[in-house]
């Protein structure tokens, strides 16, 4: 299973967008995530003025602690 996982291709990702409070310790682990694990993303503060890129609803990620 591991070998076929291994051999597949990765799955191309057209855009990661994160919108979320500056301070906020959730958005502050999906940062981090995505950083760590050299995921391009854009980040959006929820506070600034909604633009094109934000225009829709953003999909709700949840965070968990280990």
């Amino acid at each position: 299973m591991i070998q076929a996982w291994r051999d597949s291709p990765d799955a191309a990702v057209a855009d990661v967008k994160l919108v979320g409070h500056r301070w906020s310790a959730p958005s502050f682990r999906a940062r981090d995530l995505l950083a760590r694990n050299a995921v391009p993303y854009r980040w959006y503060s929820r506070t600034s003025r909604r633009d094109s890129a934000c225009s829709r609803p953003p999909t709700p990620v949840r965070t968990t602690s280990p």
